[in-house]
């Protein structure tokens, strides 16, 4: 859901929210007979002021949480939950924007201007999994954010939506790129691919000996749309 104003002058003001919620099942895990593989409540919200040229001024705050419990396979006990984390950056930098003929471009850079903030509401996992002290359940710190936002029709029917987020306090680094694949058959069918690379080397027990702090998530769908 997008909520938009611009005064075609120089100021604009953007709102953005998105909710996504996926269920899949395997036969390997026999504790839990649904689980979730997509889960994203977000929200951006920026007030710009133009500056020079295609340059503007920006505030940018941000909050985003899931809905519901994840689980390992065959563990009875939720890796995350609803508000656990809850995370919010707030921040002010510069957002270009330039004019592309193919689609949409914001590259949006906040150096050493972004507040961050990560709350857990269960003792236990903000302890284990997200690197926040014993007795505690939040953590803040002050950094430099990145942000690209970009879609581009690549293709008459191929769509390519990115968002890459990097965010570090120059001791840590947290940093998520989402990309999208969209391709339509016809009016009627159509296919995307989501891919989402992410690391955080705050959160300590979720290093992986192969990988370390980087996780991999795709998902590929085929549907029935309509458009007119």
């Amino acid at each position: 859901f997008k909520l938009n104003y611009d005064d075609k002058k120089k100021t604009k003001f953007e709102n953005h929210l998105e909710a996504k919620l996926g269920f899949y099942s395997s036969p390997s895990d026999t504790v839990h007979s649904i689980k979730t593989n997509q889960d994203l409540l977000r929200f951006t919200s920026k007030l710009n002021y133009q500056g020079v040229k295609d340059f503007y001024y920006t505030i940018q705050a941000q909050v985003w949480t899931q809905f519901l419990p994840s689980y390992d396979a065959n563990q009875s006990d939720f890796r995350s939950n609803f508000m656990a984390p809850f995370n919010a950056n707030f921040s002010f930098g510069i957002d270009y924007k330039p004019k592309i003929s193919k689609g949409t471009l914001s590259v949006y850079l906040a150096p050493l201007s972004a507040y961050n903030y990560r709350f857990v509401r269960y003792g236990h996992l903000a302890v284990a999994h997200y690197g926040i002290r014993n007795g505690r359940h939040h953590y803040e710190d002050f950094g430099t954010i990145l942000e690209v936002n970009s879609t581009l029709q690549l293709l008459k029917n191929f769509t390519w939506k990115s968002r890459l987020y990097y965010y570090t306090t120059y001791k840590r680094v947290e940093h998520g790129w989402e990309n999208t694949l969209s391709f339509s058959f016809n009016k009627y069918i159509s296919t995307s691919m989501f891919i989402h690379s992410r690391f955080d080397d705050k959160a300590r027990s979720q290093r992986s000996d192969k990988y370390g702090y980087w996780q991999m998530y795709q998902n590929m769908m085929l549907g029935l749309t309509y458009t007119w």
